[in-house]
């Protein structure tokens, strides 16, 4: 069995920077959704048959993109929108396509560990992205940042899982953010625009 954990059950009360798997259990996660992931990974260790695999964020078609920030910066540029930022904050991304190939490595071979954060090991921080969909879109429109300072980083270290598949191969943020903006255009008439103005 593989199952999806989250970077959440190091407890994000503090910042997770590029945290590492043996990491686990120093802290006990206080809220509902980070506390339910660290008990599946207690769960986990006591049997034989488990692969517990900790995503941090993760992007691509399909998602809400109303509320998952770099879907929602697409969607507001293609709407002629300002990009909305509550606070910048430094996260490690993996798209969903190279989510599925590290699934695919633990499918197709024996996993040597139980536990595997799995992300690119490379941070960027919220406006970074939010430049880089402009530049695709080749429009100049604002960014807005609602709070100033820099929220709590949530970030891995992904070398347990590149040492034991170290052929794997990331897409590069570049590429993977311009399919995702021309996914998004290719949709542009069913975007709701007035969903993404619910918070404004």
């Amino acid at each position: 069995m593989i199952m999806f954990g989250s970077g959440a059950e190091y407890d994000k009360r503090r910042p997770i920077v590029k945290i590492k798997e043996d990491d686990f259990d120093k802290y006990v996660p206080q809220d509902e959704y980070g506390f339910c992931k660290y008990i599946c990974s207690k769960y986990a260790d006591k049997t034989d048959f488990i692969t517990h695999v900790r995503l941090f964020g993760v992007y691509g078609k399909y998602e809400q993109y109303r509320t998952r920030f770099i879907s929602n910066a697409i969607c507001r540029v293609l709407c002629d929108l300002p990009i909305s930022i509550n606070q910048n904050v430094f996260f490690d991304y993996i798209c969903i396509k190279d989510l599925v190939g590290a699934i695919d490595c633990f499918i197709d071979n024996q996993p040597r560990h139980k536990f595997y954060n799995i992300g690119t090991g490379i941070k960027i921080d919220l406006p970074t992205i939010a430049k880089k969909i402009l530049d695709i879109s080749n429009k100049d429109l604002p960014i807005v940042i609602k709070n100033s300072g820099l929220n709590k980083e949530y970030t891995c270290d992904a070398s347990r899982f590149l040492s034991e598949f170290p052929d794997f191969r990331y897409t590069s943020f570049e590429e993977s953010l311009k399919e995702l903006f021309d996914y998004y255009k290719s949709l542009s008439p069913k975007i709701n625009k007035e969903s993404l103005l619910i918070d404004e």
